[in-house]
């Protein structure tokens, strides 16, 4: 078995991505697959794939009702709560949290929560680190 090209934004219709990349991990607990983008009106979207139905398409910032997005999003599971998140940069420059559990998508704002600093959306990235450690989201100004 090879390679095969799926175009998941005609699959699912989602709304055409406004930057790259796109960043994507696997719920192995779930047995799903997900895809996150920033969509070009600023929503964070999700393209997940469970079987048997196949890929679907899920606009998370209207499903938390969170603010939106300025930059690439960024997303992991945290396997121990049985929980995903998807973090980004609002048009505010807030860093925000949406998390999945099963009663459906939430948000924080951690700016607020942390009374961290501003973030600048196109000078900010955000990270994960990776398992088995806890996963720890951190939001770096990178200088120039």
């Amino acid at each position: 078995m090879g390679w095969n090209l799926n175009d998941l934004t005609v699959t699912t219709g989602a709304p055409t991505a406004a930057a790259q990349p796109t960043i994507g991990y696997a719920f192995i607990a779930q047995h799903t697959q997900h895809v996150n983008f920033p969509g070009v009106l600023g929503n964070v979207q999700e393209l997940w794939w469970d079987s048997p139905s196949g890929w679907h398409q899920n606009n998370l910032t209207a499903a938390a009702g969170a603010p939106k997005t300025s930059a690439n999003p960024t997303g992991y599971v945290f396997d121990a709560q049985g929980t995903q998140h998807v973090n980004y940069v609002g048009v505010d420059s807030h860093v925000y949290e949406l998390w999945w559990d099963t009663a459906g998508w939430h948000y924080n704002d951690l700016t607020a929560a942390t009374g961290a600093p501003l973030a600048e959306a196109n000078r900010t990235r955000l990270g994960t680190c990776s398992p088995p450690k806890v996963p720890a989201i951190f939001a770096t100004t990178i200088s120039r």
